[in-house]
């Protein structure tokens, strides 16, 4: 599985950016940071898109964690940054398109603020599926015949995959 991080960031609250294609190969794992977003006004509410029918809604008071007199504060202190939001990643496992070459797809992310300001971002994907080969990585001869009269033979890929071929 492949790994993408993007940071975002704003110069206001009330803030709107459509992001250039971000190309992905294959199942990838998404992550999506915003400790530079804007948060002059308390963010209230969060709203992630992933493009693949996934919708993630959390709201400033609502994460367990946030609640939790027992987290560590300080590292938001020293940010300047106060919310859930901008002390944690989000993170979604996207998924290419099982037929077709390409999936065109977009994550949407919205941010409110109390002072009713809204942050927008649109981020486009182009998630490439992987071919046969790529998919499968290198692989290796695990064992070349299966009994005196065999013509089997057995490949398997650093994955794990077992390939099986006749001759």
């Amino acid at each position: 599985m492949n790994t993408q991080a993007i940071s975002l960031s704003s110069d206001s609250t009330d803030y709107t950016e459509v992001l250039d294609v971000l190309y992905l190969d294959d199942l990838t794992e998404l992550t999506i940071d915003l400790l530079a977003v804007d948060e002059s006004s308390p963010p209230t509410n969060l709203i992630i898109d992933w493009g693949d029918g996934y919708r993630e809604t959390i709201s400033a008071g609502g994460d367990e964690n946030y609640q939790d007199e027992k987290r560590n504060i300080i590292p938001d202190i020293i940010s300047g940054k106060t919310s859930i939001f901008s002390s944690k990643t989000f993170t979604h496992i996207l998924q290419p398109h099982e037929t077709a070459a390409e999936l065109v797809s977009e994550v949407q992310l919205m941010m409110s603020f109390i002072n009713g300001d809204k942050t927008y971002f649109r981020i486009p994907l182009n998630i490439r599926t992987g071919g046969f080969l790529s998919t499968i990585e290198d692989y290796k001869i695990s064992n070349v015949y299966e009994g005196l009269s065999s013509t089997n033979y057995k490949l398997i890929t650093k994955q794990g995959y077992v390939l099986d071929f006749k001759k």
